[in-house]
C-alpha cells in the first residue's frame, strides 16, 4: 500500500532572488517585510521507507544544511494563502541526481507560493507594471489553491500562459518564479509574508544605498560584489586611476581627488547621502584611526576593532588569549638569539620589512628603523599561507571564503637563484607585495583553520564587543613541517589576495551555488540585512543620524 509524504526545504536566510522578489512587490505597492524561498517534494512511498527524512537531506541538490530547513508537512495539499505551482500534466520522476530513494515509488516537486496581506487591501499586479509584461506561451501550468483564491503574486499570471518580462522590468514574484520554472523545472519562486514593521532610520533603512570605496586595494571587487547584488557603486579615485575606474561598467560613478589622503575632505558631501563605506587596506594606509573614527557615514565593519589591528602589542594580546600560536617577539636587538624579520605598523604590503640574522645584524642596520615603530618577529621557515574568512553577524556563522599565498619581491625571485651564486651579490631580501597566487589547503587541517578564525572572533567580541569583529578578516600563518600553524597578524577587513576570487573560489563554491567574492559577500550581507530591518546590526555603532 503506498502513501504520500511531502517536505518543504525552505531558506533559512534571504538571498539574492529574494531581495529581488522584495524589491519587485514594494514597486508595486504591496507592503512586505521579509521574503524566503520554498520548494515541496512529494514522494510516493510503499510500506516504511525508513528515514525519508534524513535519505531527503542526504541529497546535496534538495537540501544544504549551511542554508536550508527541511520539515516534513502533515497534509499532502497547500496551506491556506499558499499556491503551489507546477507544469500541468506532470510526468513524475523517479530518481533525484541519478539516484532511487529507496522505498520511494514516485517523487514530484512543487513550487510554494503565499503571500500574507493586511486585511484591509488587496495586492494584486498594477495595471502599468502589468503591461510591461509580455505573455508568451510556452509549457501548460497547473496551480493548486487553497483559501479564498490565489494568492497576490499567483494572480499575476495568466492560466496556461507564462509571464515574461523584458530586460530590466520589474516581475512579480509568480510571474518571475513560473518564468524559472520555464527555465528549468528545478527552480524555486517566493514565498512572501508580511512582518510588524520596526522603526526605521531616517536615512534610509529599506531602501537602497551606495556602496562605496577608495579606487585602490580591493575596490574592483567590491564594487562589482555590490553591482551583482543590485546596488549602485561608487568609486573614489585619484586623477592617476580614476580613467581605470571609469572603464568598468559596474562602476555607477568616479569621484575624483588629487590623493587618497584628502579623501576626509570628501565626507560632507557624503555624508549627506545614502552610502554604506566599505573599508580595505589603502583606508588603513591613507587614513588615521583618528580620521576614521570622525567619519561619520554609515560604514561596514566596528572600528572599534581597528585600535587592535593597528598595534602590534594589542594584537598580539588578541591573538594569544584566543589560543593561536605566535612566533617569538623581541622587545630590543640584544635580545635576538635568531634570524628575525622586521615588521613596520600599518598596512604597507610589506614595504619596508627586514630579514635580520642575528643582533650584529640589527646594530648594523639599526640607523635604517630609527623614528619608525616596528617589531622584532623570530623568522619562521615554512609556507605562508593566507586565510580569508567572512563571519555574519545576522547568522553568527562563519565561512572559509578562499585562500592565498603573496607573491613578493624580491624575496620570492631570489629563490631561483642558486644559493653559491648568490655570495658577493650583496642584495638584501625585500618583502613588497606585488600580487597573489591561489592556495587550498590539505582538508585534514581545514578543521584547524576553521577554529582558528571561530576563537579569534569569539575573543573580539569579548575585547571590543558586543559585535567584536564581522565581515571580511584575514588570518597570516606560516604552516611548518610539522603541520603546525603559526599566526602572523590578522587582517580586520578584506584583504587583497581575495581578489584572485572574483569570481568564487573552491571554498565559496561548497556555500553558494553562484559565483561568490568576498566583495560580493560583503554586498549579500548588507542586502540581508536592509532585507530584514537589521542595518544597524553591520555598521559601525559610531555612525550617527544627521538632524533632520
Amino acid at each position: 500500500m503506498s502513501a504520500l509524504r511531502t517536505f518543504a526545504v525552505s531558506l533559512t536566510i534571504p538571498d539574492n532572488e529574494a531581495f529581488t522578489a522584495l524589491e519587485t512587490l514594494a514597486r508595486l505597492g504591496i507592503p512586505v517585510g521579509r521574503v524566503a524561498r520554498a520548494d515541496v517534494w512529494q514522494f510516493e512511498v510503499e510500506g516504511a521507507p525508513g528515514d525519508l527524512a534524513a535519505a531527503v537531506a542526504s541529497f546535496e541538490t534538495i537540501f544544504n544544511p549551511n542554508k536550508h530547513r527541511l520539515a516534513e508537512r502533515a497534509s499532502e495539499r497547500p496551506e491556506p494563502g499558499e499556491v503551489w505551482i507546477a507544469p500541468r500534466d506532470e510526468a513524475p520522476a523517479t530518481l533525484v541526481a541519478g539516484r532511487p530513494i529507496p522505498g520511494v515509488r514516485a517523487i514530484r516537486r512543487r513550487t510554494s507560493c503565499s503571500t500574507r496581506r493586511a486585511a484591509t487591501s488587496r495586492p494584486t499586479c498594477s495595471p502599468a507594471p502589468s503591461r510591461r509584461f509580455s505573455a508568451t506561451p510556452r509549457s501548460r501550468w497547473q496551480y493548486y489553491d487553497h483559501g479564498d483564491g490565489p494568492s497576490a503574486a499567483a494572480s499575476c499570471v495568466e492560466r496556461n500562459l507564462v509571464a515574461r518580462s523584458d530586460v530590466g522590468a520589474p516581475r512579480c514574484a509568480a510571474s518571475w518564479g513560473a518564468r524559472s520554472l520555464g527555465r528549468s523545472a528545478f527552480k524555486m519562486t517566493m514565498m512572501v509574508e508580511t512582518l510588524a514593521q520596526r522603526s526605521a532610520r531616517k536615512s534610509g533603512v529599506g531602501e537602497m544605498y551606495t556602496i562605496a570605496t577608495l579606487g585602490s586595494h580591493s575596490a574592483l571587487q567590491i564594487l562589482k560584489g555590490g553591482h551583482d547584488e543590485g546596488f549602485k557603486t561608487l568609486a573614489i579615485a585619484n586623477e592617476e586611476t580614476q580613467r581605470l575606474y571609469r572603464s568598468f561598467a559596474f562602476i555607477d560613478e568616479v569621484i575624483t581627488i588629487e590623493r587618497y589622503s584628502d579623501f576626509m575632505g570628501l565626507v560632507p558631501e557624503l555624508e549627506k547621502r545614502k552610502i554604506i563605506i566599505v573599508p580595505h587596506g589603502s583606508f588603513v594606509a591613507y587614513l588615521s584611526l583618528e580620521e576614521h573614527k570622525k567619519m561619520n557615514i554609515p560604514y561596514f565593519g566596528n572600528k572599534a576593532v581597528l585600535d587592535w589591528e593597528a598595534s602590534r602589542e594589542l594584537q598580539r594580546q588578541w591573538l594569544l588569549r584566543a589560543g593561536l600560536k605566535l612566533p617569538r617577539q623581541f622587545k630590543t636587538g640584544a635580545e635576538i638569539d635568531r634570524p628575525v624579520i622586521v615588521k613596520l605598523y600599518g598596512a604597507q604590503g610589506g614595504k619596508g620589512y627586514m630579514f635580520l640574522r642575528d643582533t650584529r645584524d640589527f646594530e648594523e642596520r639599526a640607523s635604517l628603523l630609527a623614528r619608525q615603530n616596528y617589531i622584532l618577529q623570530e623568522y619562521i621557515i615554512g609556507v605562508p599561507l593566507y586565510i580569508h574568512y567572512f563571519y555574519s553577524p545576522l547568522t553568527g556563522r562563519l565561512e572559509v571564503m578562499s585562500m592565498d599565498r603573496r607573491y613578493e619581491t624580491n624575496v620570492d625571485s631570489l629563490g631561483r637563484i642558486p644559493s653559491a651564486a648568490q655570495v658577493g651579490m650583496d642584495i638584501d631580501p625585500s618583502y613588497v607585495v606585488v600580487g597573489n597566487q591561489p592556495l587550498s589547503l590539505r582538508e585534514s587541517m581545514l578543521a584547524e583553520a576553521y577554529r582558528m578564525g571561530e576563537d579569534v572572533v569569539r575573543v573580539s567580541q569579548e575585547i571590543c564587543g558586543p559585535k567584536g569583529l564581522f565581515g571580511a578578516f584575514c588570518i597570516e600563518t606560516i604552516i611548518t613541517p610539522d603541520t603546525q600553524f603559526y599566526i602572523m597578524e590578522i587582517s580586520a577587513r578584506i584583504v587583497a589576495g581575495t581578489n584572485l576570487f572574483i569570481d568564487g573560489s573552491p571554498y565559496s563554491y561548497l556555500n553558494y551555488s553562484e559565483p561568490m567574492s568576498t566583495g560580493r559577500r560583503i554586498a549579500r550581507e548588507i542586502k540581508n540585512a536592509l532585507l530584514s530591518n537589521s542595518l544597524d546590526a553591520v555598521l559601525d555603532d559610531g555612525f550617527t543620524e544627521p538632524p533632520a
